[in-house]
């Protein structure tokens, strides 16, 4: 069975504090990311962890949502 999460992000930097620790935790155990804009998602996990190595993740980029992407999301659900 597949787990889907939706992180929270912050409204500013400098209320990093407000995100709680198993969110963190919950981060690293996950090996795809759908993010809105992948730049700033990379962004926002470097700034929760900066030991991570963000490009360990699958990134996928749901700026544009098209069928094909909403397809393989599906597939990709399906498959893990």
């Amino acid at each position: 069975m597949t787990n889907i999460y939706l992180i929270p992000s912050l409204l500013s930097e400098a209320s990093i504090d407000c995100i709680p620790n198993y969110v963190l935790e919950t981060i690293k155990q996950c090996e795809v990311i759908y993010a809105e804009n992948e730049r700033t998602s990379r962004r926002f996990l470097k700034l929760l962890d900066k030991q991570s190595v963000i490009d360990d993740f699958e990134w996928h980029s749901i700026s544009k949502i098209e069928q094909e992407l909403i397809n393989e999301f599906k597939t990709s659900i399906k498959s893990k």
